[in-house]
């Protein structure tokens, strides 16, 4: 969580929004990404996305089954729904989508696990990680 901690530091001081991830398989760290939707004006380009397309890229598979990935936020649904797709084992984040919509951001208000719950996959979504050193990126 720390390394996606750090994205999400990476990704204001460029003038994103402050969202960060990484993605681990085993003992090994497949990726690290921060979001870049602002800068590369492209409103997909979440953390989570970013993370996942390094990490496919790296294994050559799409099949990212045995994979952690860490949020410093909780995934939104599109990037959920990716978790899903790739086949991820767990979703670990900080701050709920709850807590970032009552701080001010501007989110669709469904959960990573109403996401899981509702697809064919067995996710298991893990929320509050670091939560009090993932706080201070969505304060506006």
């Amino acid at each position: 969580m720390r390394l996606a901690i750090s994205e999400a530091q990476a990704s204001k001081a460029e003038g994103n929004k402050g969202y960060g991830a990484a993605l681990v398989m085993g003992s090994e760290i497949m990726a690290t990404a921060h979001d870049t939707a602002v800068t590369e004006r492209d409103p997909s380009l979440h953390a989570e996305v970013n993370a996942i397309r390094q990490a496919v890229r790296k294994l050559g598979d799409a099949n990212l089954c045995g994979a952690v990935l860490f949020s410093t936020c909780e995934p939104c649904p599109m990037c959920a729904s990716l978790g899903v797709w790739a086949n991820l084992t767990s979703m670990v984040y900080g701050v709920s989508i709850a807590t970032s919509a009552q701080m001010g951001r501007s989110r669709i208000c469904v959960g990573a696990s109403e996401i899981v719950e509702r697809s064919p996959a067995m996710i298991e979504v893990i929320g509050g990680v670091l939560e009090q050193e993932c706080m201070p990126l969505y304060t506006n």
